[in-house]
């Protein structure tokens, strides 16, 4: 006996700290390394006020600048998405195609992919590649294929 404590209890003293150790640590270690390689710091919401130009181009081709509201429920619905995952998709959207000029050089290029959209991100540095992930957002996506006819 140590300290009026049998042996058999020190015994399951020290089994439960172990346990606690080698089930608490390992999961600690995996949040931290799904948090490194998750890909929810792509999708990053664009304040209007940030925003520079945003143009709505056609599938003939032609385009138009948006502003006032509509520019504001475009940006609305892009913060609204929720990312599905990073991909490469090739060209095989229908429809308009967005695009939102940011004043500090970023663009960013929305395209409708089945009933989602595709978006291309393009930092305004040098050293930045461009990233394209695949977003959830119905809304914006039926909209843009709304819009890939004739501009009034």
């Amino acid at each position: 006996m140590v300290f009026g404590i049998s042996y058999a209890e020190w015994i399951g003293y020290i089994v439960v700290v172990v346990l606690v150790f080698a089930f608490g640590l390992p999961n600690g270690w995996l949040k931290r390394l799904e948090k490194y390689y998750s890909s929810d710091h792509l999708h990053q919401p664009v304040a209007p006020e940030d925003v520079s130009d945003i143009i709505l181009q056609t599938g003939s081709g032609e385009e138009k600048a948006l502003n006032g509201e509509e520019g504001r429920e475009v940006v609305a619905l892009f913060n609204g998405a929720k990312l599905v995952e990073k991909t490469r998709v090739a060209n095989e959207t229908d429809g308009a195609r967005l695009r939102i000029v940011c004043k500090d050089g970023r663009t960013i290029e929305i395209a409708p992919y089945r009933h989602d959209v595709i978006v291309h991100l393009s930092s305004g540095k040098k050293n930045h590649s461009p990233i394209e992930y695949w977003a959830k957002q119905d809304t914006l996506s039926e909209w843009l294929r709304r819009s890939g006819g004739e501009l009034n």
